[in-house]
């Protein structure tokens, strides 16, 4: 016997359980039917992180950090999160990320890291299971969402996000698209303290990361939507997808 896990439960098994949540007003003692979820690996380029609180937050997360990457294992399995720059006591400033892997866990004398001139093999995200790949990526986008602090931009109009708090750039974040999204006139639009909602949609304002109902989705965002357009390119995207939902709805 184990717990249940929304990972492991089809569509209609999980709206029915949510349904019966809120009908009956039941207090869950740890969450489970709103608990969020991933079937598959997060897209972190082009993320920002801020240093310090990356490493912060990924020590006390039980993460591994080690020269350009940082690593989390559970039941055989791995996810890891590569960086532009190594980490050491003395980083500063921002640092971006490359890329996110999911697969089982190798240990390195064997391949868990490659030697000069060689590749460690591509990990097997499909051969963890459900709810272990599901925890991984979730811990994968709180460790991001706390410490992210925006996209780069390129040439001499960069959008330098590092002299504020990650929280600071979530709080800017916020405020500009209350009065963008306000042009939209929808009052299904909800801004909170760190994602935007909509219906079953949630977007993470630190990452762009969207959900729906509690996955882990990717959303076309349609050209066109006729909204002021914000320099942070990560903030442009979430207003984009935002216009996309809301008028497909």
């Amino acid at each position: 016997m184990r717990l249940w896990h929304p990972a492991e439960a089809a569509e209609a098994e999980r709206d029915a359980w949510r349904r019966r949540i809120v009908s009956e007003g039941i207090a869950q003692p740890l969450r489970q039917v709103d608990r969020e979820w991933y079937a598959s690996p997060l897209r972190v380029e082009g993320i920002s992180v801020d240093a310090h609180q990356f490493m912060g937050v990924a020590k006390s997360e039980d993460w591994t950090l080690f020269g350009d990457e940082a690593s989390r294992r559970a039941s055989g399995a791995e996810v890891r999160i590569r960086l532009d720059s190594d980490l050491n006591p003395y980083s500063e400033g921002s640092v971006g990320l490359t890329a996110l892997t999911l697969g089982p866990y190798v240990h390195e004398r064997d391949w868990g890291y490659a030697t000069p001139g060689e590749e460690a093999p591509p990990a097997e995200a499909a051969s963890v299971a459900p709810i272990v790949a599901s925890e991984l990526m979730r811990s994968a986008e709180l460790l991001i969402s706390v410490s992210a602090v925006g996209l780069d931009l390129e040439g001499p109009s960069r959008w330098e996000a590092t002299p504020q708090a990650p929280h600071g750039i979530v709080a800017t974040r916020r405020e500009i698209l209350g009065h963008v999204l306000a042009d939209l006139a929808d009052p299904r639009i909800e801004v909170g303290e760190r994602h935007f909602s909509l219906g079953p949609y949630r977007i993470h304002l630190a990452t762009g990361i969207a959900t729906k109902a509690g996955q882990a989705v990717e959303i076309e965002a349609q050209p066109g939507h006729g909204l002021w357009a914000p320099p942070d390119p990560l903030l442009n995207r979430i207003v984009a997808v935002v216009a996309t939902l809301s008028r497909a709805a």
